[in-house]
């Protein structure tokens, strides 16, 4: 037989995503700066290497690169007064 019953259901917690978090303005310069760094490094050791598989990440780190580089000048652009 079946209870037709209130069943009490346990309340839920919230929890907050870490992700969902922002990141203070410096340290989304120093990330951006980082990334760059980064980035420039490996097109630079990709462009040395003749390997195959040198040549197939280097495009790939020169994107990178250019999103870094977005990145950090949106970052920088000093606010408007």
């Amino acid at each position: 037989m079946r209870r037709t019953g209130s069943v009490k259901e346990k309340p839920r917690k919230e929890t907050r995503v870490a992700s969902t978090m922002a990141l203070s303005l410096s340290d989304q310069r120093k990330m951006a700066k980082a990334g760059m760094v980064g980035s420039l490094g490996a097109l630079f050791a990709s462009g040395f290497f003749r390997f195959k598989g040198a040549r197939m990440f280097h495009p790939w780190f020169g994107w990178a690169l250019l999103g870094f580089s977005i990145w950090h000048h949106l970052v920088s652009k000093p606010s408007a007064k």
